[in-house]
């Protein structure tokens, strides 16, 4: 039985990972500027608005992490498939 699979394809995926974990860091990042920006407002909105921001901010920190164990998984099959490509039958 063959693998239907190429290193190519999971080199691929790896790549899609990084460009989603890079675009998620620059999201956190501008979240980060926006919370600074609102550090200073004391009122009940400003309190409110800073929660959420907070919640947003927590929500796209998981993911990044995900991505990236999920790039190290790929990397682990990358390297099986290239020693089963290897075998002879």
């Amino acid at each position: 039985m063959a693998i239907q699979a190429s290193t190519q394809d999971i080199q691929n995926m790896k790549r899609i990972l990084a460009s989603t974990a890079k675009d998620i860091v620059g999201i956190q990042k501008s979240i980060n500027e926006c919370k600074k920006k609102c550090a200073n407002w004391n009122d009940a909105q400003g309190q409110k608005f800073r929660e959420i921001m907070e919640n947003i901010s927590n929500s796209v920190t998981q993911p990044v992490q995900s991505l990236n164990d999920t790039a190290r998984s790929l990397s682990e099959l990358e390297k099986a498939l290239d020693n089963y490509n290897k075998v002879k039958f």
